[in-house]
């Protein structure tokens, strides 16, 4: 009969009967201990979302930074978790189910990491990428024993790299971006990280005066055909607008390339991070300037360097 009722019950089932069978033998020997009700089991959810994003192509790995913000417990921790009370029960699982629709993790959380600091991140962003942690590294080297430097930050989106310099040089950081939804984000996220920073609502320099010791900028790159292709949860949840960089994706440069040298001190440097395949058409459109590009540790082209 057992076998016709039954089926055999798996190591997640066996695990949670042992955590009841002796959270019951402890209550039985302490009378005095407070009555408990099951929650759910962690593990079977766990393994049942396993699945689920396997089946989807996503990587487990975002259950477990979606799961740890619930639990308030970091990644390494969750192997010991057994149970899940009911209301985390509910708000992981509606969380879960957003990264199995295609929403990117940082924008279900909130926040993204970079450069060792979190910064808040929605949809008028672009979610900052660990690539782009190279042109913040080597602005700040650049500024390193410089006191009162200027520094300008185009495209400045969440504020990730004008609140880094900021922090780690304290050079005089003036932040700009023609979205007013990304300033709100940048300006929210300079006053939690403590960065005072000078924004400025700009299409690129139209509103922008004085001149700058360094300029940095991580423009929209991305050529139209290679936006077709991009996977949907980058190209359907992240703003176009931070991206695109026109037909063959250097619109971006030819703006800065046309309009940087007022800007830019006497001995001064941009920064610029590129695409993919961009460098020697970057590099060009600069003409006799000084152009070093500088790859990133898997050997890319990254970004370049520029002085005038």
């Amino acid at each position: 009969m057992q076998k016709l009722t039954t089926k055999q019950p798996d190591d997640s089932m066996v695990e949670v009967a042992i955590v009841a069978f002796k959270t019951v033998m402890e209550m039985e020997a302490d009378p005095d201990l407070p009555e408990k009700s099951f929650e759910k089991s962690f593990i079977i959810m766990t393994n049942d979302f396993r699945e689920r994003f396997k089946s989807a192509g996503i990587d487990f790995c975002d259950f477990e930074w979606l799961a740890a913000d619930v639990l308030g417990v970091s990644r390494s921790q969750l192997p010991l978790i057994t149970l899940i009370a009911e209301d985390k029960e509910q708000k992981l699982r509606d969380m879960l189910e957003q990264r199995l629709k295609g929403r990117p993790v940082q924008y279900i959380l909130g926040n993204a990491h970079f450069c060792g600091r979190v910064f808040g991140v929605d949809d008028r962003v672009l979610i900052p990428r660990p690539e782009t942690e190279l042109l913040a590294e080597t602005a700040i080297a650049r500024l390193k024993g410089k006191e009162n430097a200027r520094v300008l930050d185009l495209c400045t989106g969440s504020g990730c790299l004008a609140i880094t310099i900021a922090l780690e040089s304290g050079a005089h950081v003036t932040a700009s971006d023609i979205s007013e939804g990304a300033l709100a984000v940048a300006r929210a996220n300079a006053e939690a990280l403590g960065a005072d920073i000078t924004f400025v609502k700009s299409d690129m320099f139209e509103q922008l005066d004085g001149e700058y010791d360094l300029i940095v900028c991580n423009p929209p790159y991305v050529s139209d055909a290679e936006y077709a292709e991009l996977a949907p949860e980058v190209k359907d949840c992240e703003p176009k607008s931070a991206l695109s960089g026109g037909a063959d994706g250097l619109a971006f440069y030819r703006i800065i390339a046309s309009g940087v040298k007022p800007r830019l001190k006497q001995g001064g440097v941009l920064l610029l991070e590129i695409g993919s395949g961009q460098a020697a058409q970057v590099t060009e459109l600069f003409g006799d300037a000084s152009v070093e590009v500088i790859n990133d540790l898997s050997g890319l082209n990254r970004m370049v360097l520029v002085e005038l």
